[in-house]
C-alpha cells in the first residue's frame, strides 16, 4: 500500500507572504524594499496562479492518484495549466527585476521534474506502450510517475520559500547564514510534526507492515539531522561566536539522543513506543527558550518558539502513557484528541522559528508591532499549515476508507483470536449474569 507523502502546504507560505507583505518597509540598514511600488498585477498574478496549482491543485491530484481516482488526469491537467501561466506571467512582468537569485534557479529544477512527471502521466494513461511495441518501459514509468509527484510536493515548499524571501529582500550579504538556519532548521519542525500527523492518521498498515516502532523512524531523522546541523551550522576558518557554538550543541545532541533512539527501537514491534526523541525535542526546546538575542522583541520570539518544542515534548510523553492502554494499542487508527497537540506544537515552532529571522524582527521593531500580536498572527498561520495537512490526510482516509479503517487484527492471527476470545468471554459473563427467566410467566 502507498501512503501520500505530507503535503508542502504551499498556500500556507501565502498566507506567510500577505502576513509579511507589511513589514517589509524602506529603513536604512535594512531591507530597502517598497513592496506596493514595485510589484505589478502580473507579479501577483504569478504568485497566486502558482500559489495555487502547488499548494491546492497538485497535493489533491496527487491524492486521487493515489487512490486511481478519475478526477485525478483533471485536477493535474488544470494545475499545469497554472503552471504554465504562472510561469509566463513571472518572466513577463513589468515589476521589480529580481536578477538571478535562488528562486529562478531552482525554478528550474521544480519545472524540470513537473514535465518529466507529467510525460510519464501522459505515457501510462494513453498506454502507448502498446503502440510503441516497449513493454519493458511501463514497469519503469510508473514507480518515476508516482514518486516524483511525491517529491514534487517538497520540492513545491523549497520553491515557495524561496519566492517569499526573493520577494522580501531577505538573506542576502551578511544575513544569509542566519536566515538560511531559521528556514532549514523551522521547515524542518514543520515537517515533522506533518509526519507525527501522518504516523497517527495513516500510516498504521504500513507501520505493522514494517514491523518497526514509529519511534525507530523519529530517532532515524532526529539522528541524520543532527549529523548535518553539526557539520553545517558553523563555517569554517571563521572565529566561534555563542551562536555557533549553542547550534553545534543542538547537532551533538540530535544525532545522540537520535543514536539511542535507534538502537532502543531497533528490534520493538509498532506497539512498542519510546520516549527518547520526545526527550530530544524537550532538551532543544529548554535550550532555545533560554537562546541569547540582541533585541527584547526577539527573545520573546524564541521563547515563545522554546517553550511549543517544550509543550509538544511533554505532550508527546503524555500520549505514549495514554498509547500504553489497550485500547489505543488495538486500535491505533482511533485518534485521541490528545494525539493532535504534539504535532501541532512541532507546526507552531517551526513556524515561529522562520519568523524569527533578524531582518523581519527589526523592521517589525521600527513599525511598533508588538511581540505578542506578532506571535498570535504567527499562530494562526500554524494553525492554517497544520488544517492543510490534516484535510489532505483526511481526504485521502475518505476516498479509500476500507485501508486506514481496517480492523488491526487484520494482518495478525493470533490478535484476532484473542480478540474473539474477549468476546466470547465477554458474551458468556454476561450470560451468566443475567437473570434467570421466570417460567411461570
Amino acid at each position: 500500500m502507498a501512503f501520500p507523502s505530507p503535503s508542502p502546504l504551499a498556500l500556507g507560505l501565502l498566507a506567510v507572504v500577505l502576513l509579511g507583505l507589511p513589514v517589509v518597509q524602506a529603513h536604512s540598514g535594512h531591507t530597502s524594499i517598497e513592496i506596493s511600488h514595485d510589484i505589478d498585477g502580473r507579479l501577483w498574478a504569478h504568485i497566486i496562479f502558482m500559489s495555487l496549482a502547488y499548494g491546492i491543485l497538485f497535493p489533491i491530484g496527487t491524492i486521487l492518484g493515489l487512490v486511481h481516482h478519475k478526477l485525478h488526469v483533471p485536477i493535474q491537467a488544470l494545475g499545469g495549466v497554472f503552471v504554465v501561466v504562472g510561469y509566463f506571467l513571472g518572466h513577463f512582468h513589468q515589476g521589480r527585476h529580481f536578477g538571478e537569485n535562488a528562486h529562478v534557479d531552482f525554478s528550474r529544477l521544480v519545472l524540470l521534474a513537473f514535465f518529466i512527471q507529467a510525460g510519464c502521466g501522459i505515457y501510462l494513461k494513453l498506454h502507448l506502450e502498446r503502440r510503441l511495441r516497449r513493454d519493458y518501459l511501463r514497469p519503469i514509468l510508473k514507480p518515476i510517475h508516482r514518486y516524483l509527484g511525491l517529491a514534487t510536493m517538497l520540492l513545491a515548499w523549497v520553491q515557495i520559500l524561496l519566492g517569499f524571501i526573493a520577494l522580501t529582500g531577505f538573506c542576502y550579504a551578511d544575513h544569509f547564514g542566519q536566515c538560511l538556519a531559521h528556514f532549514i532548521m523551522g521547515s524542518s519542525f514543520v515537517w515533522y510534526g506533518v509526519w507525527l500527523l501522518f504516523t497517527m492518521t495513516l500510516a498504521g498498515p504500513w507501520l505493522r507492515s514494517k514491523g518497526r516502532s514509529p519511534e525507530f523512524y523519529d530517532s532515524a531523522l532526529i539522528l541524520v539531522w543532527g549529523i548535518v546541523n553539526t557539520f553545517t551550522e558553523h563555517r569554517w576558518n571563521e572565529p566561534w561566536n555563542h551562536k555557533d557554538l549553542q547550534h553545534t550543541a543542538m547537532g551533538i545532541l540530535w544525532w545522540a539522543g537520535g543514536l539511542v533512539g535507534v538502537l532502543s527501537t531497533w528490534r520493538l514491534p509498532p506497539t512498542s513506543r519510546s520516549m527518547f526523541p520526545a526527550l530530544v525535542i524537550l532538551f532543544t526546546g529548554l535550550a532555545m527558550a533560554s537562546h541569547h538575542q540582541h533585541t527584547a522583541f526577539s527573545t520573546t520570539v524564541h521563547a515563545y518558539f522554546g517553550g511549543a518544542l517544550c509543550i509538544s515534548a511533554i505532550t508527546r510523553m503524555i500520549e505514549l502513557c495514554l498509547l500504553s492502554q489497550d485500547k489505543y494499542q488495538n486500535h491505533p487508527e482511533q485518534q485521541h484528541p490528545f494525539q493532535f497537540v504534539p504535532a501541532f506544537f512541532l507546526v507552531l515552532s517551526g513556524t515561529m522559528f522562520m519568523s524569527a529571522q533578524e531582518e523581519s524582527i527589526h523592521n517589525l521593531i521600527d513599525m511598533g508591532v508588538d511581540p505578542a500580536s506578532y506571535c498570535l498572527l504567527i499562530v494562526s498561520v500554524a494553525f492554517f499549515l497544520f488544517l492543510m495537512a490534516y484535510s489532505l490526510m483526511v481526504f485521502y482516509r475518505w476516498l479509500k476508507p476500507q485501508e486506514t479503517s481496517n480492523d488491526s487484527f487484520d494482518d495478525d492471527p493470533q490478535s484476532a483470536v484473542t480478540l474473539r476470545e474477549e468476546v466470547e468471554m465477554g458474551h458468556l459473563r454476561s450470560t451468566r449474569a443475567s437473570p434467570p427467566l421466570d417460567r411461570e410467566k
